[in-house]
């Protein structure tokens, strides 16, 4: 995906947060630069705001989401994303939301 020269990426420091700091502390340099490698490619960042965090916290409220969650939809959005792509199962919360159209890219 990272070389599809169709797709261009948004992200939040949200996103960052959650996945960057356990492979380098854990010193996993492979999995590290992968997502150094994507953070390059952003185009789009959702700056944290109180508008944004308003959206997550209406979101979670809307749809049951975890905080971090409605961040990343309340992020999406602010942004104006197609989709937000994550990891989750398709019966996890965040497939609740209706902020942006949610779509997992986990195996199975």
């Amino acid at each position: 995906m990272l070389e599809d020269p169709e797709l261009s990426f948004a992200s939040s420091p949200f996103v960052r947060l959650e996945v960057l700091p356990k492979p380098v502390y854990n010193r996993r340099p492979d999995e590290a630069e992968f997502y150094e490698e994507f953070f390059r490619a952003v185009t789009a960042w959702a700056e944290p705001n109180t508008e944004l965090v308003q959206a997550a916290y209406d979101e979670a409220v809307r749809a049951g989401l975890s905080a971090l969650d409605a961040l990343h939809v309340a992020a999406a959005a602010a942004v104006g994303a197609d989709e937000l792509l994550t990891r989750e199962g398709r019966t996890k919360p965040i497939h609740r939301s209706t902020l942006v159209p949610v779509r997992t890219i986990a195996p199975g």
